[in-house]
């Protein structure tokens, strides 16, 4: 469920005020503003935790997605060097030759010209 920031920032404050008691947090909370959602009791921590850690109410977009396989990572090394190897390569034909999808190729390359000194080319933006 998603909650606005002004709702977490309150969700914070009952935290506080019920001394890190989420179902007493829970509950001051659902006193305090009845005409909202009430969120369950354990969001109050989970809020509360990520405040903490990263010092905004939203997660870390790091947090998020599938881990990067062994298989990806050879890709990139075998797409790095097959556009050492051919500069002047479409980004298509690099996918087509690799087996990666077209997407994965561009990801790739987007902003990442002076990382692996490639020409700044509309082919690899």
């Amino acid at each position: 469920m998603n909650f606005s920031n002004s709702e977490m920032t309150d969700m914070v404050l009952m935290y506080g005020q019920a001394l890190g008691n989420s179902l007493e947090a829970r509950r001051l909370y659902q006193e305090a503003f009845p005409e909202r959602r009430l969120p369950n009791h354990k969001t109050f921590a989970n809020v509360v935790q990520r405040l903490r850690e990263n010092g905004k109410f939203q997660p870390r977009f790091s947090d998020r997605g599938r881990e990067r396989t062994e298989r990806t990572l050879d890709a990139e090394e075998e797409i790095l060097n097959v556009v050492e190897n051919d500069p002047g390569i479409s980004i298509r034909r690099l996918s087509y030759r690799v087996g990666v999808s077209f997407e994965c190729v561009r990801l790739l390359f987007m902003g990442s010209h002076e990382r692996v000194g490639l020409p700044n080319t509309s082919k690899f933006c």
